[in-house]
């Protein structure tokens, strides 16, 4: 018997199988069949919990119910409803879910999602048990919030898209508790849950929590600088003054370590006025946001947290891990690693000798993000140029460091994530790879340079 070859088994196995043929989505990343546009959030234990959809369309035959939890085996209450009730149910660890029917419930249907193996107790006989916990979605909070925005949980998303997708219909509620065996009811119960004074607006769309003009931004930092550090108020004068003459943004994007990777970008304030002078524990880490060279030099190492430094002639190494800082690093020499983040460097005239490592993944923002924050420049990390430092006198060494001629400072830099901004007018010229040398005349080749490799005969 002679063997097929290997393509055409395959074409004839998809042939067979238009399931195969053709790739379907996966039900982890299918898109909202009905993005909710107008919720009323639900409190519980002064925590958000959950959301009534305001508006669902009048023509379904059902309400669909989403219960969500992360350690699951929850009791769920139904009571009377307007229209007969479709529960989706989802869970991280193992669940057995109770069902208690009151008098007037119309339980018609329950799907069960979850990363594990899902169960369902006390449903009458003639309820419709949809199993799909080979999906693996499940969440226990519909929203989040950090780096100055609210948004969508990725978790939710997938598990409302994976509701909608099975059910055909948009959700009436959603109730979300961490812990095992919690209490849910249908429809949500005012005894247990309080009600957001105001609806929320196409909640599936990211929400930026700080939105500052320009100017009350600069009104923000020149109140900060007031109270700073007197050693900190020039380099934050020529940050400022960048931003009224508009070479600098006044509101910039987040780069901070958050607790959830998916976040979309938020924007932040340059410093606060609240700032705290920091101090260094232990040598790893360092609390606060001010920090002034030290007297005796030495290294300076921090894991995380956005800080500002200036650090004079002493200081010879920063070594920080993660965090949105700004750094002047004085007329020494020194060697800056700044990791992960969102970074600003301020030079001034006569910097010295400076080695600068900076991590660039990440420093190119994502379109949605751009779009929000009105991101105009190329990165999101930025080396400033102080007063007195022309971009005529800053030349290109070599592709990875700058000179400036008049003060013989340098400035190498590990790789290019970076917005180049002077003070003064100009434009800094582009790095030019070197002529290679012409071809030597004929009148330079050396007597023997036409005799062949093997020697003359």
């Amino acid at each position: 018997m002679r063997c097929l070859p290997l393509w055409l088994f395959v074409v004839g196995l998809c042939a067979a199988n238009p399931l195969i043929a053709e790739a379907q989505p996966s039900c982890t990343s299918l898109p909202l069949s009905h993005p909710p546009t107008s919720i009323t959030p639900l409190l519980r234990d002064n925590r958000d919990a959950g959301y009534l959809n305001e508006i669902v369309p009048t023509d379904q035959a059902a309400e669909l119910h989403l219960i969500g939890s992360y350690s699951g085996s929850g009791r769920i209450v139904i009571g009377p409803t307007d229209k007969p009730v479709v529960l989706a149910l989802s869970s991280f660890k193992p669940s057995l879910w109770r069902i208690e029917l009151q008098s007037g419930a119309r339980l018609q249907k329950i799907i069960l999602f979850g990363r594990d193996e899902q169960r369902v107790s006390g449903a009458s006989a003639d309820v419709d048990i949809v199993n799909r916990s080979s999906c693996p979605v499940w969440a226990y909070q519909w929203e989040g919030a950090g780096e100055n925005v609210r948004y969508m949980h990725d978790h939710y998303r997938g598990f409302l898209a994976a509701a909608q997708q099975e059910s055909g219909l948009a959700e009436t509620s959603f109730q979300g508790n961490y812990d095992a065996g919690a209490y849910f009811s249908i429809p949500p119960s005012r005894n247990h849950y309080m009600r957001a004074p105001a609806p929320i607006l196409h909640p599936a769309e990211v929400r930026v929590l700080l939105s500052a003009t320009p100017a009350e931004a600069i009104a923000h930092y020149e109140a900060a600088m007031d109270r700073a550090p007197a050693e900190f108020r020039p380099t934050m004068k020529i940050l400022i003054d960048l931003m009224k003459d508009h070479k600098l943004p006044t509101l910039f994007p987040n780069g901070g370590l958050g607790p959830d990777p998916g976040a979309p970008v938020g924007p932040r304030y340059l410093f606060n006025p609240e700032a705290a002078v920091g101090t260094v524990d232990s040598g790893s880490d360092c609390k606060g946001f001010y920090f002034a060279g030290q007297a005796d030099g030495g290294n300076l190492k921090c894991a995380f947290g956005n800080q500002f430094f200036v650090l004079g002639k002493a200081n010879n190494v920063l070594d920080d891990s993660w965090g949105d800082d700004i750094v002047n690093p004085g007329r020494g020499d020194h060697v800056l690693h700044l990791g992960w983040g969102n970074d600003i460097v301020v030079l001034q005239e006569g910097w010295g000798d400076d080695i600068i490592t900076k991590t660039c993944s990440q420093s190119v923002l994502p379109t949605n993000d751009r779009n929000r924050l009105n991101w105009a420049s190329q990165f999101s990390n930025f080396i400033v140029f102080g007063p007195g430092i022309r971009p005529s006198d800053v030349h290109w060494e070599m592709k990875s460091t700058l000179v400036h001629e008049p003060s013989k400072s340098r400035l190498t830099i590990n790789d290019q994530c970076f917005n180049f901004v002077f003070t003064e007018a100009g434009e800094l010229r582009p790095y030019q790879q070197p002529r290679k040398p012409a071809a030597m005349s004929n009148e330079g080749r050396s007597p023997t340079s036409d005799v062949p490799s093997g020697g003359a005969r």
